[in-house]
C-alpha cells in the first residue's frame, strides 16, 4: 500500500505538475455557456443512465445502442416532449450502431447532447442530415474513446488496485477484497462525470481538447507509470526463486535479493514483448519449468 501511494504521488507529479500540459481548453469548459437548457443536473443524469444500463441490453445486432438510447430518453423528452414525430426520430437516431467504452465514452453522449441542444434551438440541418451527423460523430469517435479508455480502465487501473488488494489480502486483511471494485468503482465515476460534462460543455470541441496539448498522453503514461511500477513491486514481494543449494543462494543473494526474481520478470517481458508469445503459453511453461527444477532438486 505504501508502494501504491509514493507511485501515484510521484506519477502526478511527474506528469502532470511539471507545466508541460496545455490545459487552456479545459479551463474554458468552466465558462458556463449562456441559454443552455440542460443543468448539470440533468447532465449528471444521464451519465448515470448511461453508467447503469449501457450494458444491460447488450447485443450483436447493436452493440451498446440500446443503452445509448436509453440513456438519452430524459433529455429527448426535455427538448422534444410536447412533439412525439420529433422525439421518435430523435429516439431511432441514437439506436444506430454503437460500441464504445463506458468511462471515457462518456464523452460522446456529452457531445450528442450539446448537438441536440444546438438543433432543437437553432433547427440548422434537417432531420436526415442531422442523423447523419450525428451518427457520423458518434461512429467517428467510438473507437478513439474506447482505445484510450480500455487501456487506462481494464489494462492498467484494474490491474493496480487488483495488486493493492492481493497485497493486504495476503497480510490476512478482508479490505484487499474490497479495494479493487471499490477503488476502481470511485476513480471511473469521477472520470466519467468529468467527461460526461467536458462533452457537453465543450461539444465536438471537448475530443480536440482530450488529445491536444498531450493530456490523453499524459493520462495513459502516468497510469502505465503506476502500472509498471505496481507489477514490479508485487513480483518482488509475492514471488520467490530459491535454490536448493545453499551456496549458489549466497551467490545468487551477494548480487541483489531476488535477483533471480527480476531476471525471471525480464525474461517473461521478453518472450511478450519481442517474441509475440501468448500468456497463456508462458503461463504454462513456467509452471512447468518450475516442477520440472523442483523434481530435479535444483530450487
Amino acid at each position: 500500500m505504501g508502494v501504491a501511494i509514493f507511485t501515484i504521488c510521484f506519477a502526478i507529479v511527474k506528469f502532470f505538475l511539471n507545466g508541460d500540459v496545455d490545459l487552456s481548453a479545459f479551463k474554458a469548459a468552466g465558462e458556463e455557456k449562456k441559454d443552455r437548457i440542460f443543468t448539470k443536473k440533468d447532465v449528471n443524469r444521464l451519465y448515470w443512465r448511461w453508467w447503469w444500463f449501457l450494458e444491460a441490453a447488450h447485443n450483436y445486432e447493436g452493440m451498446q445502442a440500446l443503452g445509448m438510447a436509453n440513456a438519452m430518453v430524459p433529455a429527448l423528452k426535455k427538448l422534444y416532449g410536447n412533439d412525439k414525430e420529433k422525439f421518435s426520430n430523435a429516439l431511432k437516431r441514437h439506436l444506430a450502431y454503437f460500441n464504445t467504452n463506458g468511462i471515457y465514452g462518456a464523452t460522446i453522449p456529452g457531445i450528442v447532447l450539446a448537438m441536440e441542444e444546438e438543433q432543437a434551438v437553432n433547427q440548422e440541418m434537417d432531420e436526415e442530415t442531422f442523423d447523419v451527423t450525428v451518427n457520423g460523430i458518434k461512429t467517428g469517435l467510438m473507437g478513439p474513446m474506447a482505445g484510450v479508455g480500455d487501456t487506462i480502465e481494464w489494462g492498467i487501473w484494474n490491474k493496480v488496485f487488483i495488486g493493492m488488494g492481493m497485497s493486504l489480502t495476503a497480510q490476512g486483511n478482508w479490505i484487499g477484497a474490497i479495494i479493487p471494485w471499490g477503488a476502481l468503482l470511485i476513480i471511473s465515476t469521477i472520470e466519467g462525470l468529468t467527461f460526461i460534462n467536458l462533452g457537453y460543455k465543450l461539444g465536438a470541441d471537448s475530443v480536440s481538447a482530450l488529445f491536444s496539448g498531450g493530456l490523453a498522453k499524459k493520462i495513459t503514461d502516468c497510469a502505465s507509470f503506476i502500472g509498471m511500477t505496481m507489477m514490479g513491486a508485487l513480483a518482488a514481494q509475492h514471488c520467490s526463486f530459491t535454490f536448493a543449494n545453499e551456496t549458489m543462494q549466497s551467490i545468487a543473494n551477494a548480487f541483489a535479493p531476488k535477483v533471480m526474481v527480476l531476471l525471471l520478470v525480464f525474461f517473461i517481458y521478453w518472450l511478450l514483448t519481442k517474441k509475440n508469445a501468448k500468456i497463456s503459453h508462458v503461463t504454462f511453461g513456467v509452471i512447468a519449468v518450475a516442477i520440472a527444477l523442483s523434481l530435479l532438486h535444483i530450487v
